[in-house]
């Protein structure tokens, strides 16, 4: 038997379970802001590289993306409010780890693998226990609350984080959030419980890891591109026929989403549940929505890690100085998502109208970002651009979450859901890792050239520089250049020019991931007729 649904009606749409939903979406979301600006102070204290943070972001979103939509048939199984409170649970557990780590391996654990899958858990509940809390006209409301709180951590995030990391470290950010998890697991009682429609659903095991492996492939497939090469292997990499595993996996992915599709509408004929509706897979609206919604994070994602990446190891600023530099963009970003797209919603503008001129502020923005760096690479000479890029980042919050919940009935809520936190998880993945794959490849080319075409070096040296530039380069501060260069039989002239052509190498790197941040901003703008134009 399932949880039974609590009646008291003193329970439902108060402030405090509002409060504690808010809650638990604000410690989803900060998360991975805090990583992003701790960065520098991470790999310092965990003895680790810059690739392997990137590595444990990546990790992150691809355990939430691979196992949202199973975390949410599990709520059906086990009712929300259980599922809501084990997610808690586990969060917290891997939180706690994560405050405590001593390497990298426990930040795997930790942070990349327990918090994934207690948000899994946790967020495709959350609609669901809005819904059966908060009825009737309370319910918009409510929903604009929690989208609210996700704002606001990502506003917050690495102000936060970047002044804990300086003050203090980064660890007790993790640790407040075990209190945090604790302190809503405890006071949940007072939320009531989605009732559950029917009978207790099965769990489609096979449907649940057909659609993992179809987006772990993917995910991973990106992470290495820039090892493997795209399409024909690079040397010395795996392959097979000539072809990069980057494309295998790909293929894999593919095959593997298709099997889905297929497996649940074999489900459904035989009257058995499947994961997720066969003829959701038909509607053409909710694909359109899931699609955009992946690219817009995909961009959001990519942006808030080449950004903090650079300021934090090119820029030399600490931790809490890198969250002040973003401040713009977080004020730019809340103006935007609370006044100016409710203005434009109220002179009766459409989701399709709203999202390009979001798209657009955003292609504007990372063209005065690209100009910045290359005339003044300082804190005041972002201030600008980073505005500019939170207002359009604003105008593109919540639009698609309405296109997609509007685009099914109400019994399939929960479903289209899950799939919005997996698009949303997958396309934050995939922009960490396609971005970052990026700044890598632009680093190392830029690099390689310069020292090839630098005057104080023999052929010799730079051809052998040349190659353990291409086969271990990291992002690195020039207090850690100079502090490697030492140990070297390098001149100081020689020192002093490859600190000049480091500098530089990120500059180009920087300005690589920006300019795919602009490419990918213009395929989207594409591919914003799926949207409709206005919502019933």
């Amino acid at each position: 038997m399932g949880e039974r649904v609590t009646t008291r009606s003193a329970a439902k749409g108060t402030a405090a379970v509002l409060l504690l939903l808010c809650a638990a979406q604000f410690v989803m979301t900060i998360d991975s802001t805090v990583m992003n600006v701790s960065i520098a102070s991470l790999v310092h204290d965990l003895s680790t590289s810059v690739t392997a943070i990137q590595l444990a972001v990546t990790l992150f979103t691809l355990v939430m993306a691979t196992t949202m939509i199973a975390g949410g048939k599990i709520g059906d199984i086990l009712g929300r409010r259980r599922t809501f409170g084990i997610g808690l649970v586990i969060y917290a557990m891997g939180s706690g780890i994560t405050a405590i780590a001593s390497n990298v391996i426990m930040l795997y654990v930790g942070w990349s693998l327990l918090e994934g899958l207690g948000a899994a858990l946790i967020l495709p509940t959350l609609a669901a226990l809005v819904a059966s809390n908060f009825p009737g006209e309370r319910r918009p409301a409510a929903y604009a609350a929690i989208a609210s709180a996700a704002s606001a951590a990502m506003t917050l995030g690495p102000l936060i984080g970047g002044w804990v990391t300086t003050s203090f470290t980064w660890r007790y950010v993790f640790a407040a959030e075990v209190i945090v998890c604790i302190g809503i697991l405890v006071a949940s009682r007072v939320i009531a419980d989605a009732p559950r429609e029917g009978s207790r659903p099965s769990f489609d095991g096979v449907g649940a890891l057909l659609s993992a492996g179809a987006m772990g492939a993917i995910v991973i497939a990106a992470l290495g591109s820039s090892a493997w090469g795209w399409v024909v292997a690079a040397e010395g990499q795996p392959a097979l026929f000539g072809i990069s595993l980057t494309m295998w996996l790909i293929l894999a992915g593919v095959l593997s989403a298709m099997g889905f599709v297929g497996w649940s509408k074999r489900r459904e004929e035989r009257g058995q549940a499947p994961l997720v509706s066969a003829g959701l897979f038909a509607n053409k609206q909710l694909l359109g929505g899931l699609f955009m919604l992946t690219m817009q994070t995909l961009i959001m994602a990519g942006t808030l890690f080449a950004l903090p990446l650079f300021f934090s190891v090119a820029m030399g600023l600490t931790a809490f100085q890198t969250g002040l530099t973003l401040m713009p963009m977080s004020i730019g970003l809340i103006a935007s998502a609370l006044w100016v797209s409710q203005l434009l919603i109220r002179r009766g503008w459409g989701p399709r109208a709203i999202v390009r001129a979001g798209l657009w502020t955003v292609f504007v923005a990372t063209l005065l970002l690209i100009a910045a760096i290359d005339i003044e690479a300082t804190s005041r000479a972002m201030i600008a651009p980073l505005f500019v890029m939170g207002a359009g980042i604003g105008l593109l919050a919540g639009q698609l979450g309405n296109v997609i919940q509007s685009a099914v009935p109400v019994e399939r809520a929960n479903e289209a859901g899950g799939l919005q936190y997996t698009a949303q998880n997958l396309g934050s993945s995939l922009g960490t890792a396609v971005i970052g794959s990026l700044l890598v490849a632009g680093l190392t080319s830029s690099i390689v050239a310069q020292v090839q075409a630098a005057p104080g070096f023999t052929q010799l040296q730079k051809d052998k520089a040349s190659v353990a530039i291409s086969e271990n380069i990291e992002f690195v501060s020039d207090a850690q250049l100079k502090s490697g260069l030492s140990k070297t039989k390098a001149t100081p002239k020689q020192q002093a020019e490859l600190l000049a052509i480091n500098a530089e190498g990120r500059v180009d790197a920087l300005r690589n991931g920006l300019a795919t941040v602009t490419l990918l901003t213009v395929i989207t703008l594409a591919f914003t007729r799926v949207l409709p134009k206005k919502l019933d």
